[in-house]
């Protein structure tokens, strides 16, 4: 986690874990997960798609937390990259990719939400939510694909925070291809 950082007037920079937090812990009372859908999934095994060094990646991408009337959809497009677990084939990667959508319904008798601390508890919340299903995507893509299972590590809040794009991720005592899904 990062440490409480401040801006000159005093106030917490808006990228700091804590910030992010304080926004989803004003949302998060306000509503309820009704819904996770996976709208795409594909899973390749076959030469390097993407030309970069050989290491596994984990990402999120295309996020969007849209609020209409009393519901909150998030959509998403997660990302895992790995190299070949085959010894004799390692100029093969792993890609798994899945779209997927939560939704998310406004309680009405707990109140008003702002609308900004809404979208930032949807694309934390929505990964955080989405997580153990994308763990047993990535286990159960790779066994489909004849390959032995790897198994995504567990996640916390504020790494989620960090895969949405909403904070820096943290340097110290950090290699830089090591994944932040356990911070």
């Amino acid at each position: 986690m990062t440490s409480e950082a401040t801006t000159d007037a005093g106030r917490k920079d808006l990228r700091s874990v804590e910030a992010v937090m304080d926004q989803v812990g004003r949302a998060q009372t306000h509503f309820e997960l009704m819904a996770i859908r996976f709208i795409e999934c594909s899973a390749r095994y076959d030469d390097l798609l993407d030309g970069k060094e050989q290491e596994v990646r984990i990402g999120i991408a295309d996020q969007k937390a849209v609020r209409r009337d009393d519901l909150l959809e998030v959509t998403m497009r997660f990302e895992f990259f790995a190299p070949s677990p085959v010894p004799e084939e390692q100029t093969k990667q792993v890609a798994l990719f899945a779209r997927i959508r939560l939704e998310y319904e406004l309680v009405k008798d707990r109140g008003a939400v702002d609308d900004a601390d809404a979208t930032v508890f949807g694309r934390v919340n929505g990964i955080y939510n989405a997580w153990p299903y994308l763990r047993e995507f990535v286990q159960s893509g790779l066994l489909r694909l004849g390959l032995p299972p790897f198994e995504l590590p567990l996640l916390r809040a504020g790494a989620a925070a960090h895969l949405a794009g909403l904070v820096d991720p943290p340097t110290e005592g950090r290699k830089p291809a090591e994944s932040p899904a356990t911070e």
